[in-house]
């Protein structure tokens, strides 16, 4: 809940700040929901490197044990 109110806080002094600076009524709705998709998409962006980058440890430690194996039987 405080989120929310932060979030509407921020909004609305973004929102007054780009009316001080002369942006029109449809330039802060643009800059406005610019911010909004970013702040959407970017968490499932990194969720989805997150877990590449653990299946890509998973697969390294996986070769590794590969190789370690295969050098201890050749000798």
């Amino acid at each position: 809940m405080p989120g929310v109110v932060l979030a509407a806080i921020l909004l609305a002094l973004l929102q007054s700040a780009l009316g001080l600076h002369g942006f029109s009524g449809e330039g802060q709705t643009m800059a406005i929901g610019f911010l909004l998709i970013i702040a959407i998409g970017i968490p499932p962006l990194v969720r989805t490197y997150q877990d590449w980058e653990s299946q890509a440890t998973i697969a390294r430690s996986k070769v590794r044990k590969c190789w370690s194996s295969n050098g201890e039987e050749g000798m």
